[in-house]
């Protein structure tokens, strides 16, 4: 039996309200599209993917989500994309989309605002315990461990934000640049060869992704 319950939230005036949270209600609505047009992808079933005061998650088939991870509200995932154990990915108030062939690792949080929504890009592999808070995060891009992306930062394709770095609101770093340090700063900019390797990683996290699929079958 699931532990997720029932969600609370505190409206401005103090009032306490109970909102629909539906554990497991999937839409299954087949699109080409991808996942940041207005159209939304398949949806894969998970009892943690919920409705969220009407709002779906929409999340490809070939997605994975991980049995104890929270999918929840308005969340898009394109194809072959993971949620990994322990993550939180909470769109009650604006959008959470993730593209194609990304990965979300463990005890990952990501949460938007009223005023500026989550959209991590393609081939992206965000790394344990990382916090990402209304901000965008562009193509093949490796987030570390433990870093934290406040709201309206962007982070450039074909970067890296290194492991601990605390990048703060409103910056907007370059493509192919290595973000390090509280606050966050461009250290310098990445080699080709390191951009590849950022590819590879989104790569093997797919065959990792599907590991973890036929381990939950059994």
């Amino acid at each position: 039996m699931s532990l997720f319950g029932y969600l609370r939230t505190r409206p401005a005036m103090g009032v306490l309200m109970r909102p629909s949270v539906v554990r497991g209600m999937c839409m299954r609505t087949y699109t080409t599209s991808e996942p940041s047009e207005a159209t939304p992808a398949p949806t894969a079933s998970s009892d943690k993917v919920c409705v969220y005061l009407n709002e779906k998650p929409q999340i490809h088939e070939s997605c994975f989500i991980a049995d104890n991870a929270t999918v929840l509200g308005r969340v898009r995932m394109g194809q072959n994309s993971s949620v990994f154990y322990n993550c939180t990915l909470r769109a009650d108030i604006n959008h959470i989309t993730i593209g194609n062939e990304s990965n979300i690792q463990d005890n990952t949080v990501i949460h938007v605002s009223s005023t500026s929504g989550v959209t991590i890009g393609n081939g992206v592999t965000v790394g344990h315990s990382a916090l990402i808070h209304a901000c965008t995060v562009e193509d093949n891009v490796l987030v570390g461990m433990g870093s934290i992306i406040m709201d309206g930062a962007t982070i450039g394709r074909d970067s890296i934000v290194a492991a601990g770095a605390l990048v703060p609101m409103d910056v907007t770093y370059p493509e192919r640049s290595l973000i390090i340090g509280r606050p966050a700063k461009v250290d310098r900019q990445l080699e080709e060869e390191e951009v590849e390797n950022l590819r590879a990683q989104s790569a093997k996290y797919i065959k990792v992704m599907t590991e973890h699929k036929n381990f939950n079958k059994m």
